[in-house]
Order: C-alpha cells, then structure tokens, then sequence
C-alpha cells in the first residue's frame, strides 16, 4: 500500500476489473483497477484498508532492488 486506499502490484496479476485483496492481517476487500500498463507491469487499485497504514518508503535505505506483486502473499 503507497497511500490510505491505493495499492500497486503488478498488472499481470489483475485477471478482472474488480479483483479482492487480503490484508496482512487476513482481512479480505474488494479492490478497484484505476489503471494500468501492461507494458511495465505495473497496476494502481484503490480499496478500503481500513487503519492499515502505508508502506514508508525510505530514501536512506540500501535497497536497490525491489518487488510488487504476488498472487500468494498477503498485501502488508
């Protein structure tokens, strides 16, 4: 989650227009596709999260590499 109520993951994943999410703690709602590219792989959904926070991008961090996306895991 990048905002209250937004979501990337990877378009790949989005096989309809209203796909569900699961939440870290197991919740589970309906999602909204706002838009997406098929070319980078890259979809934004909007659903309630409830009082989920965002994920805090850290510019000071040492990662250089991430991932987004996965059919499996839990949104967190």
């Amino acid at each position: 989650m990048v905002a209250p109520g937004r979501l990337i993951t990877n378009a790949h994943l989005i096989r309809r227009d209203e796909p569900t999410i699961t939440l870290g703690d197991g919740r589970r709602a309906d999602a909204r596709v706002l838009g997406a590219d098929p070319d980078a792989d890259v979809a934004v959904l909007e659903a309630d999260t409830g009082d989920v926070a965002p994920v805090v991008w850290d510019p000071e961090s040492s990662a250089s590499a991430g991932a987004i996306g996965t059919p499996v895991v839990a949104l967190f």
